[in-house]
């Protein structure tokens, strides 16, 4: 609240801060759309970076995949 939040989200080698616009309050909830190259075997994690400075609800996360990218 008050803010821009941020969080980082990671796969394998590659990361992208996240910068989430400050709320009213906690009841508040926006989507928050990024685009991050996944594999199939790489883990996605949410990472309290050193530069970030967190504070965030994240619920719930979708993955959907880029129709002018996906391989078989």
């Amino acid at each position: 609240m008050g803010a821009t939040q941020t969080m980082t989200l990671s796969s394998g080698t590659r990361s992208l801060r996240l910068r989430l616009p400050a709320l009213q309050n906690w009841d508040t909830w926006s989507e928050h759309q990024v685009s991050l190259r996944l594999t199939r075997t790489t883990p996605l994690t949410f990472v309290y970076g050193p530069n970030d400075n967190g504070n965030v609800s994240l619920d719930p996360i979708g993955l959907e995949p880029d129709p002018g990218v996906i391989r078989r």
